[in-house]
């Protein structure tokens, strides 16, 4: 679980992002909304709690890149 603000518009060379993140007080945490996707839409800049697991993406540019793979989201 995660819990920090959701933000979109993340750009990385290539292409090779999410295009999310939540920035908790730790720092910023790349996140796939894909399974939540309405939700974080409308979610988005807000103060979240996210739930689900780490996996690992692979780029080309970016090489591996851990990312929180998000089953449920909860506004704050």
């Amino acid at each position: 679980t995660l819990q920090g603000t959701l933000k979109s518009g993340k750009v990385a060379i290539g292409g090779e992002t999410t295009g999310w993140t939540v920035v908790t007080t730790a720092g910023e945490v790349e996140v796939d909304v894909s399974k939540v996707q309405e939700a974080a839409g409308k979610l988005d800049g807000k103060k979240v709690e996210v739930t689900g697991t780490w996996g690992v993406r692979q780029g080309v540019e970016r090489g591996e890149l851990k990312v929180f793979v998000v089953e449920k989201i909860e506004g704050k």
